[in-house]
C-alpha cells in the first residue's frame, strides 16, 4: 500500500474546501425544502439551521405564536435639565410655599456723605427683595370710622394736633370722596405703626410753611426710594398755609406767604444745612413764579411794611390757586399710589384742596391717600441745634418700610 505524504497546510487547505462545500449544499437543500413545504418561512439562518415559524392549515388547532428574537433594550438617556434663564441673574423661582420675591433693586446712594450715613443708620442697609406688605401696616385701615374717631374724638387729635375740631366729619366727606385717610398715632410704638413706601409711589411732603418738617421728611422720602433703587416721585416740599397756594381766596383768610428770603435770614436755616450738608429744597410754586413773588397784601422791609396793590394780588393769588388745583392736587391715575404726607393743621388744608380739585371717580382712579402725621411742635421753636433735626430724621424714618414691587 502507498502512502501519500501531504505537508500540513495543504491538508488544512483541502479540510476546509470540504467544509464550505459541505455547509453550501445545507443551505443549498433547506431552500429546496423550504420551496417545497407550505407555511414555512425563512426569518434567519445560524449555523446553517433554520429559524421557521410553521403555520397550520388546520383552523381547528391554534397556532403557536412565533418565536421572537430577544433584543437588549437601551437605556432611554437622562432627560436634559431645562435652562433657567433667570439664573444667569442670581434669581431663582420660589416654591409654592416661598415667599414671592424680587431679584433686589439696586440700591442709589446719596452723593451727600452725610445723608449717606443717616440712610443707612435709620433706614437700613440690606438689599430690598420683598414684595410682602409688612403685617402691621396701616394702609388698609384707611376706611375705618371708628378708627378715625377714636384718634380724632377720643385722643382730641382734632383739636390738639391737627387744629380743627371739625375734622372728624371733614374725614368723613373725604372718605365718602374717594380718598383714602390715615392717621398716625403719636406713640407709635405702642401703636405699632408701619407704612409700605413702594418704588412706583408719588409721595407729596406737607406743613404749614413747607420750610421745616416737610423738609426732613423731604430728605427720608428721598433716602426711602433710594433704597428701592429709585430716585423720582418724591415731590418738593409745600407750606398748605403759608407757602405758594393761596389755599382760600378770602382777602380775610389766614393765609400769609413767608418767602424764601426771610428763611434765608433765619438762624435754623444754617442749621440745617450744617446738620445735612446740603440746602433746603425749593418748594413747590417756586418754579412759577420765583422764591418772593407778591402774594401778599403789605410787603415787610427792615421795620417798614409797605401796601402792595390789591389787584396785583388777588390776580396772581387767583393764578397761584388754579396752579396748584391743576399741578399740585389733582390725583393723577398712574401705576402706582398718591399719597399726601401732611403734619398738624395742614392736613383739613390738603383734605379740602384736594375734594376742590377732584371729583369722586378721580380719587379712586389715582388710588389717592393722605398720611396725617400729627406733629404740630415745631422743630427749632425752642434751643435749635443739630440733635433736634437729627432726632426728628429718625423719628419720620420709622414710620415707613421700603418693599419692592
Amino acid at each position: 500500500m502507498a502512502v501519500v505524504l501531504i505537508d500540513d497546510q495543504l491538508f488544512t487547505t483541502i479540510a476546509m474546501e470540504k467544509k464550505l462545500e459541505a455547509e453550501s449544499m445545507k443551505r443549498r437543500k433547506i431552500q429546496e425544502w423550504i420551496k417545497e413545504t407550505p407555511g414555512v418561512n425563512l426569518e434567519n439562518i445560524t449555523g446553517g439551521k433554520p429559524i421557521v415559524s410553521i403555520q397550520s392549515t388546520d383552523t381547528s388547532k391554534a397556532s403557536p405564536k412565533p418565536s421572537k428574537k430577544r433584543s437588549r433594550k437601551k437605556k432611554a438617556p437622562p432627560p436634559e435639565e431645562e435652562e433657567d434663564t433667570f439664573a444667569y441673574f442670581g434669581y431663582k423661582a420660589p416654591t409654592e410655599t416661598e415667599e414671592i420675591r424680587r431679584p433686589a433693586f439696586k440700591r442709589v446712594h446719596s452723593e451727600n456723605p452725610i445723608l449717606q450715613s443717616l440712610e443707612n443708620l435709620h433706614i437700613g442697609t440690606e438689599e430690598i427683595t420683598s414684595v410682602k406688605m409688612p403685617d402691621n401696616d396701616k394702609s388698609l385701615e384707611y376706611n375705618d370710622l371708628n378708627r378715625l374717631q377714636y384718634f380724632l374724638g377720643q385722643k382730641k387729635y382734632d383739636k390738639k394736633y391737627f387744629r380743627y375740631p371739625k375734622l372728624t366729619s371733614l374725614a368723613t366727606s373725604f372718605a365718602e370722596h374717594g380718598g383714602k385717610l390715615i392717621i398716625v398715632p403719636t406713640d407709635t410704638r405702642i401703636d405699632d405703626f408701619t407704612f409700605a413706601i413702594k418704588p412706583s409711589d408719588i409721595i407729596f411732603p406737607i406743613c404749614p410753611d413747607g420750610l421745616h418738617r416737610s423738609q426732613v421728611l423731604y430728605l427720608v422720602l428721598q433716602g426711602i426710594k433710594r433704597m428701592t433703587g429709585s430716585t423720582e416721585g418724591i415731590i418738593s416740599p409745600h407750606g398748605s398755609i403759608r407757602g405758594y397756594d393761596p389755599y382760600s381766596l378770602d382777602q380775610e383768610a389766614d393765609y400769609r406767604f413767608v418767602s424764601t428770603s426771610e428763611d434765608n435770614v433765619h438762624p435754623v436755616t444754617r442749621i440745617f444745612e450744617n446738620t445735612f450738608g446740603q440746602k433746603k429744597a425749593s418748594r413747590f410754586g417756586n418754579e412759577k413764579v420765583g422764591p418772593n413773588p407778591d402774594l401778599n397784601y403789605t410787603r415787610r422791609n427792615g421795620g417798614i411794611t409797605t401796601p402792595i396793590n390789591s389787584t396785583v394780588v388777588s390776580k396772581l393769588r387767583e393764578s397761584m390757586n388754579e396752579y396748584f388745583s391743576l399741578y399740585y392736587y389733582k390725583a393723577k391715575p398712574s401705576s402706582g399710589r398718591c399719597i399726601y404726607m401732611a403734619f398738624g393743621s395742614a392736613v383739613p388744608v390738603v383734605l379740602r384742596r384736594i375734594m376742590e380739585s377732584n371729583t369722586a371717580q378721580e380719587l379712586q382712579a389715582a388710588n389717592c391717600y393722605v398720611l396725617a402725621l400729627p406733629w404740630t411742635v415745631e422743630l427749632y421753636s425752642q434751643d435749635p441745634n443739630p440733635t433736634k433735626l437729627q432726632r426728628a430724621y429718625a423719628h419720620y424714618a420709622s414710620f415707613f418700610c421700603p418693599i419692592a414691587e
